[in-house]
């Protein structure tokens, strides 16, 4: 959600127009499965991303199944841009969000 209201849906505003060749975030689950399951792709793995565009797949995997270690590599300087807002984005949602789970969580042994 945090990268489609930088982004909008498919396309990412790349290079004066959408970027190309990217996945729906249903077929980046189905690619990410099959490289679960003939790949062994896991929590020690790491995930690098050659033309990463604005980084969705890298987000996607640090997710699931939390790779220890994802890079994207992108040469067209808008779309890397866009990708690093991105990123700091969705840094800052999860930040906020662990901020939120604590304080509730401090609440919650407060009250019981």
């Amino acid at each position: 959600k945090t990268i489609k209201k930088l982004t909008g849906s498919i396309g990412g505003n790349g290079d004066v127009g959408p970027i190309y060749g990217e996945l729906t975030m249903g077929s980046m689950q189905k690619m990410v499965n099959m490289m679960i399951e003939h790949c062994g792709l896991n929590s020690k793995s790491r995930f690098l991303d050659v033309g990463s565009g604005i980084g969705k797949p890298n987000l996607h995997v640090a997710q699931h199944p939390g790779v220890s270690f994802s890079c994207g590599v992108e040469v067209q300087e808008s779309r890397w841009a866009l990708g690093l807002a991105c990123l700091k984005s969705v840094l800052a949602v999860t930040l906020e969000q662990d901020a939120n789970d604590a304080a509730m969580e401090a609440a919650s042994r407060l009250r019981g």
